[in-house]
């Protein structure tokens, strides 16, 4: 097997004839690829993603600036890249599956990395002497420290090559952020209002480009290639949409679904969850249930991968957003009691003006 990569390379090759670059365009740099894997790391690992970036020596070309990024803890981030969704939003932004990047990390583990937490790390079977004889409990023993300090070593080791393979996977979702145009991330859901920081961190790389005349192009390796050349700076600054809150609307719809959490956000606060409900349909939503969250403060509710919900959510009525949800009541958790649905009258006072979604209507998935 290949040696695991430890840390993995973001690059920004100017093309340019001087082998120097202003200062404040340097550091513009860094700090933009700090927010772009920052607003990733947010909305997909909960921002509970441990890492350096850290810069090494120059290379002869005619400006390169090499970050190597390395992670340490990896948390929730493992569970998205093993989901569906997941794994369908890295391949439409890298153009290639999430098992791709860990053989190009060097990772070798498919037991544990394409099947993830759900399978357990493997242990040593000792066996046992049919005759035992004098010295049989003292090897016994000695086998099982030796068994227990492997068993250590291996998920020890499972967890450096998720982190190596976690590092390939983050700096390509940034390296292909920054070349990719900006309707190509529209399609894979990279949305402007959604991803405000990280278009504008990507703007400031490129009106860096576009003020210093005597960048040629930029490429993203060590070779001479560079597939964003100096008239096309432009194609890839974006209008920030305002971070304004919309108005609440005045009719709702109230359904009872049941679905499976890909990305949950457990500090309440901040980016939304990020769900599947059972014919398929992805969705955001928000919590809004109280007794749900005094649980998870008390650690009563107790996360896992791909968790299971039965919700009580209501959506504008007049909205097609798979968006715009609000979970009023988290009816169970993994199988788990956990709040009693709002009748007529708390539906009223919450939403004002609302109607149950029907069978037999078209609702918000259909």
């Amino acid at each position: 097997m290949a040696e695991t990569i430890k840390a993995s390379p973001i690059i920004l090759h100017f093309e340019k004839n001087e082998h120097n670059l202003p200062l404040d365009q340097f550091v513009d740099n860094a700090l933009s690829i700090k927010e772009i894997i920052r607003a990733f790391d947010e909305e997909f690992a909960d921002g509970e993603l441990k890492y350096d970036i850290l810069v090494v020596p120059p290379r002869d070309g005619g400006f390169i600036e090499t970050y190597l990024l390395v992670i340490s803890v990896v948390g929730p981030f493992w569970g998205f890249i093993c989901s569906p969704p997941g794994k369908a939003f890295i391949e439409g932004l890298t153009d290639h599956e999430p098992s791709y990047w860990l053989k190009k990390a060097g990772v070798g583990l498919k037991e544990y990395l394409l099947e993830e937490s759900t399978k357990k790390p493997k242990t040593l079977q000792i066996s046992q002497d049919k005759k035992p004889k004098n010295t049989v409990e003292l090897v016994m023993n000695t086998d099982s420290l030796r068994g227990n300090r492997l068993e250590e070593r291996n998920k020890e080791q499972i967890e450096q090559n998720k982190n190596a393979a976690a590092a390939v996977i983050v700096s390509q979702i940034a390296i292909n952020f920054i070349n990719k145009k900006p309707d190509q991330l529209m399609k894979v859901g990279l949305l402007k209002r959604k991803f405000r920081k990280a278009y504008k961190a990507k703007n400031k790389i490129f009106e860096g480009c576009l003020n210093n005349p005597n960048i040629k192009g930029l490429g993203f390796d060590y070779t001479q290639n560079f597939p964003i050349k100096q008239n096309q700076f432009l194609e890839h600054i974006v209008e920030i949409p305002e971070d304004n809150d919309e108005d609440e609307p005045d009719n709702w719809k109230v359904e009872t679904k049941h679905i499976k959490v890909y990305s949950p956000n457990w500090r309440r606060e901040g980016r939304k969850w990020q769900a599947i409900t059972d014919n398929k349909k992805e969705v955001w939503f928000t919590i809004e249930d109280e007794q749900f969250w005094h649980l998870v403060k008390t650690k009563d509710i107790q996360p896992d991968i791909n968790d299971s919900m039965m919700v009580q959510w209501a959506y504008p009525a007049e909205s097609t957003s798979k968006s715009k949800l609000k979970v009023l009541r988290v009816l169970k958790y993994n199988g788990q009691d956990i709040s009693v649905a709002m009748n007529e009258d708390e539906l009223l006072k919450e939403l004002n003006h609302y109607s149950h979604s029907k069978s037999n209507q078209s609702d918000l998935f259909n």
